[in-house]
């Protein structure tokens, strides 16, 4: 992907002002943004929001970008926020300086199952505008220890099947979510005061 300059960090910490409902004193953190291969030249269709420490998460973030660029649909761009240790501070900073309509919120350690994950995203927001948040199947990693394994299969709502259709669900999640832009603005973004717990209180004001 192609790195690509990002705006004013005034101009940045100035916009998260506007829309975040409950914030935190401003952010000492780095902003890294790359350009999809298939980003359009009048802005890309969808923003991918990563927070991260340190850009290396014991090399899962870098397996991470190698997965992006392997994806079908390409017409995004990525904005890291590297350094913020409060995460919906991160995510809220990433959003201001996002360009496109939709939003794909990422952990630095996620893993995308297949190349069409995004493809599949876009698809079901476009087809159904009336969708707040969309969130993808959990699976247990191919190459899970055996304790993860456990853990994921035998704890509630620790991994998910893939489905065919759309599922009404409160399962959507930061690890990888979509969002429409205007809603997650609407809503006053994430909230940067509590530690934990973003999931479900972002789920409960979209």
């Amino acid at each position: 992907m192609t790195p690509i300059p990002v705006p004013d960090l005034k101009a940045v910490a100035d916009e998260r002002r506007v829309f975040v409902r409950h914030a935190n004193a401003d952010p000492v953190s780095k902003i890294l943004r790359f350009e999809a291969s298939g980003a359009g030249t009048a802005g890309p269709a969808v923003s991918v929001l990563i927070p991260t420490a340190d850009a290396e998460r014991g090399g899962y973030f870098k397996r991470l970008m190698g997965q992006l660029e392997e994806q079908t649909f390409q017409d995004f761009e990525v904005i890291v926020v590297q350094g913020d240790n409060r995460q919906g501070r991160a995510l809220n900073t990433a959003a201001a300086a996002a360009r496109g309509d939709l939003l794909v919120i990422l952990d630095d350690d996620t893993r995308l199952g297949h190349p069409e994950v995004f493809e599949n995203l876009v698809t079901a927001m476009r087809a159904h505008p009336d969708i707040g948040m969309a969130g993808v199947a959990n699976t247990v990693p191919p190459d899970a220890s055996a304790l993860v394994r456990r853990v994921m299969e035998e704890i509630p709502r620790r991994h998910s099947d893939i489905v065919s259709a759309l599922v009404d669900s409160d399962m959507a999640e930061h690890p990888c979510c979509a969002i429409p832009r205007q809603v997650f603005r609407a809503v006053g973004g994430e909230n940067e005061i509590i530690p934990r717990g973003l999931d479900p209180y972002l789920r409960r004001e979209i």
